[in-house]
């Protein structure tokens, strides 16, 4: 008897040395074992960290929690992405989220450390979780993802309440972008990836809003339709850059004035002058987008100096450039008037 309970003895001693040589998983806190079953993914958002101290682990943890999240944002933003039409062509028109832009988001929730961090003696490191409680997370998130649908919302309500057509365009054109733009779709990404069931109920109207978005742009340009008058020109060179530049919208352009909702005046002022070295231009042309109830916005294109010694291929040149001042020019000068619509 006395044998055998000596025997007993070191064989306990001998076992306890041998898991503590090995790196045995005694001690090992549960998420090590089964993730899953402490931190379920439909309850939480997790990341692992290692590193040689705690802090280290800790702090590779939260850089992998972002990766995450912008890895399942990028997908996300892919397969709900809003198409805009220019030209009848279907371009994606959308700003890229960053990194920047996921931490700016992560700051709000509350992203929280494991409490029960282990040291792994065997590969002589630490090793811990960061976890962020969806629904948690989500009642200090949800403030700002309802500013952002609020946001959206109203610039869509004031394009369906415009009345003039060629305004209400430009103003579904406003929707767009900021739909478009970091501050709105990055909350409006990072709300599906953080809690999916609550983000789409509280972006549901938005959502659908902005489905019906691209055939209501499309109902008020056909109401758009244009007549432009260039009544000094030469070769119809000003005239036919006006065309692309409102054609480059989609706006379509009538030869009679009957049909139109909307008239583009182009006043151009030649500077012609007379010199020994030849005939010199000084072009400039101001261009005045009108309706029925008065002017909508009007701006001045000033042209380089041109000349040759043959009076037609100056005239040319001159024009030539003046034009290609006017489409540059054109879509500056409506973007700022579509900007100037926001709060009106």
């Amino acid at each position: 008897m006395k044998y055998n309970i000596i025997f007993t003895i070191l064989f306990l001693i001998i076992t306890q040395f041998s898991f503590a040589a090995g790196g045995s998983d005694k001690g090992q806190p549960q998420w090590v074992l089964n993730l899953e079953e402490v931190y379920p993914n439909a309850q939480f958002v997790t990341a692992r960290g290692e590193g040689a101290t705690r802090r280290e682990a800790e702090t590779r943890a939260a850089a992998v929690i972002s990766q995450y999240f912008l890895s399942q944002i990028t997908a996300e933003q892919s397969s709900r992405a809003v198409y805009t039409t220019r030209n009848d062509a279907v371009n994606v028109e959308r700003q890229t989220i960053d990194n920047t832009v996921i931490e700016t988001q992560m700051k709000i929730t509350a992203m929280r450390y494991a409490q029960d961090p282990w040291h792994n003696k065997k590969a002589k490191q630490w090793e811990t979780i960061v976890y962020i409680n969806r629904n948690e997370a989500w009642d200090l998130y949800e403030p700002n993802a309802k500013r952002q649908s609020d946001a959206l919302l109203n610039l869509i309500r004031a394009a369906d309440e415009e009345k003039e057509p060629f305004n209400a365009f430009l103003r579904y054109g406003n929707a767009l972008a900021y739909e478009g733009g970091a501050e709105y779709s990055g909350a409006r990404l990072f709300s599906q990836v953080l809690n999916p069931g609550k983000a789409n109920m509280l972006f549901a109207d938005a959502d659908k809003s902005l489905s019906a978005i691209m055939q209501k742009r499309f109902d008020v340009r056909e109401k758009s339709r244009m007549f432009i008058e260039c009544p000094v020109d030469f070769d119809k060179i000003v005239y036919q850059a006006a065309v692309r530049a409102v054609g480059a919208y989609g706006f379509s352009v009538e030869p009679s004035r009957a049909n139109t909702q909307t008239r583009v005046v182009i006043q151009v002022e030649e500077g012609a002058q007379k010199l020994d070295a030849g005939q010199f231009y000084y072009p400039a042309l101001t261009m005045t987008v009108s309706v029925q109830k008065g002017s909508l916005f009007s701006f001045k294109v000033q042209g380089e100096r041109s000349g040759a010694m043959n009076p037609d291929l100056a005239k040319r040149r001159a024009y030539t450039a003046l034009a290609g001042e006017l489409e540059k020019s054109f879509a500056v000068e409506l973007e700022k008037h579509q900007k100037s619509l926001i709060g009106k």
